[in-house]
Order: C-alpha cells, then structure tokens, then sequence
C-alpha cells in the first residue's frame, strides 16, 4: 500500500503528540458518532478528529484521497482506476450543512489545518475558527448538543506532572461548564487522572507513541451547563 500506517492519511502538517487517524476514527465510532449531530473539536491541532468525522460523515471511501504502490505496477490500469473512484464518489451523499467546528489557540495551526482541507476537498464540512479552548462556548457554532472531542497537550510541554496534571482539570472543569448534554472522548494521558472528570465516563487504556493514556467517554449532565 505505499507509505507506513501513519502517512497513510489525508493530511498534510504535522503536529505536537498528534492522535493518529485510526486510533481517532475508532475513538468517534466508540462514541456513537455517525455524521448526523455536530461535532466540536476545540483543541483541534493537526485536526485529526474534525478530519476522520468529515470523512466518517461524507462517507467518503478511506483511501480515495491518495495514492497506492500498486499504481506502480506494470499492470496497473489507471483509466479502470479513475472509472472505479468515480463511480464510488457518485453514490456519496451531498455535503451536509456545516456540523464539524474546529478550533485551537495558534493561528498558525489553523492556517495549516484550514490550507489542508481546502486541499483534500473538506472546507465544505468543516469550519475552522482560531479560539482558545476555556473562552470558546459550543453555542456560538452550534445550539445542538453534539459530541465534542478533545486530546489536550500533555507531557513535557506543560512542565512538572503536577502542573499537567492541573491543566487537565481545568479542562475537565471546563468541560463540565460549558457543554452540559454533550458527549465527551477525552483523552486522559494517565489512567489515574480519569478520575478528575467531574461526569461519569468508560475508560479504554491505549498505547500511543510509547505511552499509555486513557480514552475515556461520558456525557455532561445537563444541570452543569453554565
């Protein structure tokens, strides 16, 4: 198939600790997404989450969008090929309404994420704003409760593990604020620190680049809306 696992995908840029696109596909499908109810992804990076819900939402055929090694072969038919992927994007469904919102702290991020979905064909699925996470409030793009998906920094980049440790609940105290009745895939980069999410949620420990975090899944009652 041409490039390892983690090239595979329709991105472009990079990012710091960035979810890799099967690990995101299957954490949206584990949360009952299926393209119908918005999605919020407010600390968006490389958009790793709001690309896999586009694709997942437009079913859009995985791999469509790339190329394979066997185009090299000698008896590689490309008008066949061309024929075959044309005929499976005439069945796709038309583009929904905006449902898949964006968002992240660093303009240059945003300028890499909105330049590479306007090159891979996803700018009409996803809307790409530069906001900071605790400022932002699912209201302004959405009155629908959705499903909002989140893999906060962690590591070295925030400093000591207490101080990681107190960002993570301050994202969670956020959570807990602001999107009351929405579903939640929180990323938790150690199993312990689930238990600072002020919401019941299911636990699934992961490996992802040499560590071990926790996907983890819930919703926000109501009542913690503010």
């Amino acid at each position: 198939t041409g490039e390892l696992l983690p090239k595979r995908g329709v991105k472009r840029q990079g990012g710091k600790a960035r979810i890799r696109e099967t690990l995101a596909a299957a954490a949206l499908l584990l949360a009952g997404y299926a393209g119908s109810l918005p999605l919020v992804d407010p600390m968006c990076g490389s958009g790793t989450f709001s690309i896999e819900g586009a694709l997942m939402a437009g079913r859009i055929p995985p791999g469509s969008r790339r190329g394979f090694a066997f185009m090299g072969w000698p008896s590689f038919a490309p008008r066949r090929w061309e024929h075959l992927r044309r005929t499976s994007e005439a069945i796709l469904p038309a583009p929904p309404d905006r449902r898949i919102f964006a968002s992240d702290m660093d303009p240059g991020v945003c300028r890499s994420l909105q330049h590479n979905i306007e090159e891979t064909g996803l700018a009409d699925r996803i809307a790409v704003a530069c906001r900071d996470f605790f400022a932002f409030r699912p209201e302004e793009v959405t009155l629908q409760p959705g499903l909002v998906a989140l893999n906060p920094p962690y590591g070295r980049r925030l400093g000591t593990r207490r101080q990681g440790r107190a960002f993570f609940r301050s994202v969670c105290r956020r959570l807990g604020e602001a999107y009351g009745g929405w579903k939640v895939v929180l990323v938790a980069p150690e199993a312990e620190w689930a238990d600072d999410i002020p919401f019941p949620v299911s636990r699934h420990p992961i490996s992802h680049g040499g560590l071990r975090p926790t996907l983890t899944f819930g919703t926000v009652p109501p009542s913690t809306s503010a």
